[in-house]
């Protein structure tokens, strides 16, 4: 498949940059991410980064996602305290390579809070409101690729959320945005 872009520029220097920045494992992620991209060239990437608090840990985890000009990669990285299997703490990291051609549909998902309170005026486009024109209020996103089962389905098989194991989000990538 040929890119359609016009900026054929192979971006995966930034990419490796973008994933030093966050200082979570950078060679660790950057090994997985260069090992599923496999020459391929870059053209775009998005690197998340997202601590969270378990009780009284943080726990980091880090998801990549790789646009090439024929598959999107998607990579995710968790850390873990030592356990049986291995005594010592270590990283975890999936990868999953989708055919461009097997991406029928994307989902989006936004939620807003304090909804009673904007995005917009009701029926506007674009937003015509000076708090939201100046500054977007706190909302998350939900992305999916291809098709997956909600949440809500009974089907059998693997979670919608994360793979066997608990590694990459499967078919879903979330980010949430501060406002």
């Amino acid at each position: 498949m040929r890119s359609t872009r016009t900026d054929d520029r192979d971006v995966a220097p930034e990419l490796r940059k973008a994933i030093e920045r966050t200082g979570y494992y950078p060679e660790v992620v950057h090994d997985a991410v260069a090992s599923a991209v496999a020459g391929e060239q870059v053209v775009s990437f998005y690197v998340h980064h997202e601590p969270t608090f378990e009780h009284d840990e943080v726990r980091r985890h880090q998801s990549v996602v790789v646009l090439t000009p024929t598959r999107l990669l998607l990579a995710h990285t968790d850390e873990h305290a030592g356990d049986d299997l291995l005594p010592e703490p270590y990283t975890s990291t999936s990868t999953e390579a989708i055919s461009l051609a097997a991406v029928k549909s994307v989902v989006v998902t936004r939620m807003v809070t304090n909804p009673t309170k904007g995005p917009a005026t009701p029926g506007s486009w674009p937003p015509t409101t000076s708090r939201c024109a100046s500054r977007p209020p706190p909302t998350g996103r939900t992305r999916s690729w291809g098709c997956s089962p909600s949440p809500s389905s009974s089907a059998p098989g693997p979670s919608p959320e994360r793979a066997p194991g608990g590694g990459l989000p499967r078919a879903r990538l979330r980010r949430a945005v501060a406002g």
